[in-house]
């Protein structure tokens, strides 16, 4: 049903599940309001020659929600979603999933969300290093597996927020040293400018007595509302179900969902199943030869510069 204000917003299919309805009430707003959003950006794509016209109305809106309800922010991260292929190829190029199953990368860097949300519309992901030795530890692998899954659920999963579990049972001083600066502000740009991720919560388990002050110092960089946010577990899981029940968690974190490589299984046969829809988006980037003003460059975008207190919380 379109509003009296918008004329031809009824020509936007929603194709809506109950799932998200239950999100856009949850939030707040109506799908009226969920349908102009659309058709506006939709619009503004079209003004953009730099920029690829986007048909995946489930994802436009759905970065609007995370973006509050602000269109100007969303509008920037479409921009940077297609901007950031170009200036990143390494983690955006060759993005095959048949190919990253043979490279064995699903077996080593597992990026996994559960599949059952909490009452306020987040979700509990899984982040786990299943190698077991330092060049198992493939940082572009890494960031391909994290991001193709985070194209699945920018079109499938309503999450409101995030709750991450980062396993560093396997994580050796080795791996960690892997993790430069230059890496971490790539990192940074991805899952705060390109990919709408609202981090809720970070929980180190499994993690070695000297994460513990590696965290400590790490925050005195981090925007100060994430750090009371980051909690390291260094002694048992039954703190980690002081914050997150075990319903939503998977047996090996003391949950109740079962398996955490059955959950995975099911992740990795569905990007399998979506392998000609990953190929065909390497054809869809920005064209900064067309951008009005000033191209997009890596150094204006990577400069160390600025620091990861602009991570993304709410």
């Amino acid at each position: 049903m379109a509003s009296n204000g918008s004329s031809h917003s009824t020509d936007i299919e929603l194709f809506l599940t109950t799932e998200d309805i239950k999100c856009i009430k949850y939030s707040r707003v109506s799908e009226d309001d969920v349908r102009e959003v659309v058709r506006t950006i939709q619009d503004w794509l079209k003004q953009q020659p730099h920029l690829p016209e986007c048909a995946d109305t489930r994802m436009l809106w759905g970065i609007w929600l995370l973006r509050k309800m602000s269109l100007e922010r969303t509008k920037q991260t479409v921009d940077m979603y297609y901007t950031v292929r170009n200036l990143i190829p390494e983690f955006f190029e060759n993005r095959d999933p048949v190919i990253l199953q043979k490279q064995q990368a699903f077996e080593h860097l597992q990026f996994i969300p559960m599949p059952n949300m909490l009452d306020d519309f987040t979700q509990v992901i899984i982040d786990l290093y299943a190698g077991t030795e330092d060049h198992h530890y493939d940082l572009n692998q890494f960031m391909k597996t994290g991001i193709i899954i985070c194209e699945l659920m920018m079109r499938n999963s309503r999450a409101l927020g995030f709750h991450i579990v980062l396993d560093l049972k396997n994580y050796s001083l080795g791996v960690i040293k892997k993790l430069t600066p230059a890496f971490l502000k790539k990192l940074q740009v991805v899952i705060t400018k390109a990919y709408p991720v609202r981090i809720k919560s970070i929980h180190f388990v499994n993690a070695p007595s000297y994460v513990d002050k590696l965290v400590t110092l790490g925050k005195m960089v981090l925007n100060p509302k994430l750090s009371k946010r980051i909690i390291v577990h260094t002694s048992g899981l039954d703190s980690l179900h002081d914050h997150i029940s075990p319903k939503y968690l998977p047996l090996e974190y003391g949950g109740e969902l079962g398996p955490v490589q059955d959950i995975w299984d099911l992740w990795t046969k569905d990007l399998i199943s979506k392998r000609d829809w990953f190929l065909e988006q390497e054809n869809f980037s920005s064209d900064e030869e067309k951008r009005p003003g000033k191209p997009l460059d890596q150094s204006e975008l990577f400069g160390m510069e600025g620091s990861f207190k602009k991570l993304s919380v709410d």
